[in-house]
């Protein structure tokens, strides 16, 4: 069995395809070789970024696990764990593809094959680099426990590698959470929706995550159900070249 992790990102730069048996790892590895080999100024990297198990905390009350249907999940949505961030293109995230069998499952529903399919992707410490297209705050949530205030509620952004890309099919999903907004109070809605109208450049650091609970919006709302989630840094283009974070 093959699956993509790589994509058409410019001119010569070609998909991949890798075994799914390869290791985590090794998938990791060619993922990022694959994508960054063709983004611009990132150059690629020369090891695979470390894997650590998510860290958790319990915030205002709040476990990682949440109060929902499904803690596993929840638990990678809150976590709060640094990583080495490598560069990867919007356009290869794009492309990394997710089996048919989990749509709308909870992961300890999720068939073995499939969980391997999705294992060697899901939480790995990413950078890209895009726009933000829109910023919008989300209603309460079980993996927030379902707190109705502003301080426990996600920022739910989308992310594209142009400004004039087409959210529908071109963006993906980043996640600005509670725990993480807590340590950045420049991470204001004000702020981000500042970065959206001025159509700043950013770069995003965070952990890749697989959300299976809406398939129906690929195509609509979303180019993938791929995420970054959480964001653990923002980082704004300055005139100069230069990165600033937010």
């Amino acid at each position: 069995m093959f699956g993509y992790v790589g994509d058409t990102i410019g001119e010569g730069c070609p998909r991949r395809r890798c075994p799914v048996s390869w290791s985590p790892n090794l998938l990791v590895l060619a993922t990022l070789m694959a994508t960054s080999a063709c983004q611009t100024p990132a150059a690629a990297p020369t090891t695979a970024g470390a894997r650590p198990t998510p860290a958790e905390e319990v915030f205002n009350g709040c476990p990682g696990e949440g109060r929902g249907p499904d803690p596993q999940l929840n638990l990678l949505k809150n976590r709060v764990d640094q990583g080495i961030w490598q560069p990867t293109a919007v356009a290869g995230l794009l492309q990394l593809t997710w089996p048919p069998g989990i749509a709308n499952k909870r992961m300890t529903a999720w068939a073995s094959a499939d969980r391997m399919q999705v294992e060697p992707n899901n939480g790995n410490p990413v950078q890209a680099e895009g726009y933000l297209l829109e910023v919008r705050e989300q209603e309460p949530e079980s993996t927030n426990c379902d707190a109705p205030d502003l301080a426990s509620r996600d920022f739910h952004g989308w992310l594209s590698a142009q400004p004039t890309d087409d959210r529908a099919i071109r963006s993906l999903i980043v996640e600005f959470t509670p725990r993480i907004r807590a340590k950045h109070s420049t991470w204001t809605l004000r702020a981000l929706d500042l970065v959206v109208r001025e159509k700043t450049r950013v770069r995003i650091s965070g952990w890749t995550m697989l959300d299976p609970d809406h398939p129906d919006e690929v195509g609509k709302s979303r180019g993938t159900l791929w995420e970054i989630h959480p964001v653990m840094k923002i980082e704004t283009a300055e005139p100069t070249g230069a990165w600033k974070e937010l």
